[in-house]
């Protein structure tokens, strides 16, 4: 961290000269490096995020991309979200493919949703946009309001609408699952 003067020493011009020296002094008290330290190991303390490696790119514009440098067959709904989740810059550049992945969170997410969709659309299941019911499914619902996977890809409304259209109520929670299948396994 820097000191007050050091502060001072590096002004932004975006900033006014009444309004720099109050940042520079909340910069330097107890009370922001305590906040800032805080909001630092929230940072850092996450073993397996699950976050976005694309850059500042939406969803619909990394598709967009991938279709004008790939072609069509590397940008589906599936390979966008891989590609957004391994980084821009870890496309290998000769063939589109994404990058390795190194969440396991993710993996956990593409696995589930490649065993549902695979099911139910076996032929072409990697190459269809995402399906919102599968989503629902596989996430037991709308947990904290979210879809696992495609976040700009489709609305959660669609989501919604799927489940109600289906009747469907997710039968279980996923970590309920999760022990299904490891039981299922061990058979």
């Amino acid at each position: 961290m820097l000191h007050h003067e050091q502060y001072m020493e590096g002004k932004v011009w975006w900033c006014s000269e009444e309004a720099w020296p109050h940042l520079c002094t909340w910069w330097c008290c107890d009370d922001y490096k305590a906040k800032r330290e805080k909001a630092r190991r929230a940072r850092l303390s996450p073993t397996d995020v699950a976050q976005n490696h694309g850059g500042s790119c939406k969803f619909t514009e990394t598709k967009q991309l991938l279709k004008h440098k790939y072609g069509p067959e590397k940008a589906s709904d599936l390979k966008t979200y891989q590609v957004m989740k391994s980084g821009m810059k870890n496309i290998d550049l000769a063939t589109g493919d994404s990058g390795p992945i190194s969440s396991q969170k993710v993996h956990k997410r593409l696995n589930d949703y490649a065993t549902s969709a695979s099911a139910e659309h076996p032929d072409d299941w990697d190459q269809r946009p995402f399906d919102p019911a599968i989503l629902y499914d596989i996430n037991g619902g709308l947990l904290h309001g979210r879809l696992p996977l495609g976040v700009g890809a489709l609305s959660k409304t669609s989501a919604k609408s799927a489940a109600r259209s289906n009747n469907m109520k997710p039968s279980n929670s996923s970590s309920y699952r999760a022990v299904l299948r490891e039981n299922q396994e061990l058979r």
